[in-house]
């Protein structure tokens, strides 16, 4: 009963314009009508909700991945960090030199915060040591982005700076 009610107050809200409202009522939505609950997510990023276009473009990811970088580019915009990073992860196949730079800005940025410059370094890292992309192949620089990430607070950067390591002794 609860939940009609909360489900009947956010219908109400979202009609009336109210961003929340119709994030609300998109995220309730989208376990039984993925079509209607992502609608109401972009009407959401529409009205200005940030979350909202986070959302929204998680919804798109795997299926459409240009649908989800407009999401992730907006929610970005919109002062979610960790979307900025999925904007450029989402971008890599499509637009790989430009994802780099916008993964290793967002890795030595001191803004936002630490776990998604942390992300972006694990993502930098990963791009410099395993892109197809000769030009983005810099195993020096993975290994800093990689120590960045781990200084950050990042299990999965500390583990991808031992394994550069190690092949570095290797050598």
């Amino acid at each position: 009963m609860l939940l009609l009610v909360a489900a009947a107050f956010a219908t109400d809200g979202c009609e009336m314009g109210q961003p929340v409202a119709c994030r609300e009522l998109g995220r309730q939505t989208l376990a039984t009508n993925l079509g209607a609950g992502r609608l109401q997510l972009r009407r959401a990023c529409d009205l200005g909700d940030a979350l909202a276009c986070e959302w929204f473009a998680e919804s798109w990811e795997p299926e459409d991945p240009e649908r989800a970088e407009v999401g992730y580019r907006r929610a970005c915009l919109g002062g979610r960090p960790e979307a900025c990073v999925r904007e450029a992860a989402v971008s890599v196949d499509t637009r790989p030199a430009e994802a780099f730079d916008q993964l290793r800005s967002l890795c030595r940025s001191e803004e936002g915060p630490p776990a998604a410059a942390a992300m972006a370094c694990v993502y930098a890292a990963s791009l410099a040591t395993g892109s197809r992309d000769e030009a983005l192949k810099d195993l020096l620089q993975a290994r800093q982005y990689a120590l960045r990430a781990c200084r950050l607070g990042s299990v999965e950067g500390c583990g991808v700076a031992k394994e550069l390591a190690a092949g570095e002794s290797r050598r």
